[in-house]
């Protein structure tokens, strides 16, 4: 109903060092806008280190919810919760336990 769209992302590119990175990609979508950004949440910190744990298995972002004015994002590090309006920071997190 607010025409966005969450895409999930991962990448080891060389500008993070090697590092693995997963994000949500959050992007405003209409009919006479078209596509355009709206900013990005970072999943990175809660999967750090738990990636090539298992076979098979990444730690990626893998949902999100669009709920009233809130962006809920789910990785198998943990939950996020994010205002539409101010993505850049969140204003819950639940980190899963690693086991």
């Amino acid at each position: 109903s607010r025409g966005l769209l969450g895409i999930p992302f991962s990448d080891w590119s060389a500008p993070r060092q090697g590092r693995f990175r997963s994000t949500l990609e959050v992007l405003r979508v209409s009919l006479t806008g078209g596509i355009a950004p709206v900013g990005s949440i970072d999943h990175s910190d809660l999967v750090a280190g738990t990636e090539g744990r298992y076979a098979n298995w990444t730690p990626q972002i893998r949902r999100s919810v669009m709920m009233d004015d809130f962006v809920y994002a789910v990785s198998y590090g943990g939950l996020t919760v994010h205002a539409t309006r101010d993505l850049s920071r969140s204003v819950a997190t639940i980190p899963f336990p690693v086991e």
